[in-house]
């Protein structure tokens, strides 16, 4: 899939966007402790101010994490909408600029660093008395 924004269009208030899915593999993401249960869908709106490639984009997925109490995989919904990204126009010497990273980037920076099963696991009860104040 072309994931590609070609800067020498977005002239005069021109924009491309560009909307699909893809799977983590495809994007370099994906191991033993985080997978995902769907394919991550993605909208992104790219254009030119000033001197900066400005990004709107929106994402959703659904992480599969270990649950913080059982340790067994729980689904978490990653998504966002309108997150805004902006890249001098310096920094893309080919005028052509893969949207990959900035993908990954925002994906992996909604990841949540703990997760718990069904909202309160119900392993947590039996771990109550480990866990209570002496």
């Amino acid at each position: 899939m072309d994931r590609v924004i070609y800067v020498d269009r977005l002239r005069d208030g021109e924009s491309q966007e560009i909307s699909g899915q893809c799977t983590a593999e495809e994007i370099g993401l994906g191991d033993e402790e985080l997978c995902f249960a769907e394919p991550i869908q993605f909208q992104v709106r790219a254009y030119t101010a000033d001197d900066h490639l400005v990004f709107h984009m929106d994402l959703s997925t659904i992480a599969k994490l270990p649950c913080k109490i059982c340790n067994e995989p729980t689904d978490v919904i990653i998504e966002f909408e309108n997150q805004t990204h902006a890249l001098p126009l310096l920094e893309i010497r080919s005028r052509v600029y893969d949207i990959t990273p900035l993908l990954v980037e925002n994906l992996i920076l909604e990841i949540p660093q703990i997760s718990e099963c069904k909202g309160s696991c119900p392993e947590r009860e039996a771990l109550k008395s480990f866990l209570a104040n002496s």
